[in-house]
């Protein structure tokens, strides 16, 4: 599963790479983060959307603390790759 998108600068990936581990801290696996302007979009599967909507508090809050001026979440049906 690709769980970041490509042609990103060395900060934004490093960026990437700490949400990406916050998230899994707070236990989602799978997971397609992209970025544009310290806005995250976090695309989560069905499953994990749930679990993401009732801690939307806690993931602001932890996304917000790396830098991110916004947390977003994809609302497209398909799951991550």
């Amino acid at each position: 599963m690709k769980d970041v998108i490509p042609n990103q600068s060395q900060t934004e990936l490093d960026l990437l790479e700490q949400a990406k581990q916050t998230l899994n801290s707070l236990g989602f696996e799978k997971m397609r983060l992209t970025e544009h302007q310290r806005i995250l979009k976090i695309s989560l599967s069905d499953l994990d959307f749930e679990t993401a909507i009732q801690m939307r508090e806690t993931i602001v809050a932890e996304i917000k603390a790396l830098g991110y001026r916004f947390a977003t979440l994809d609302l497209t049906p398909d799951s991550p790759d």
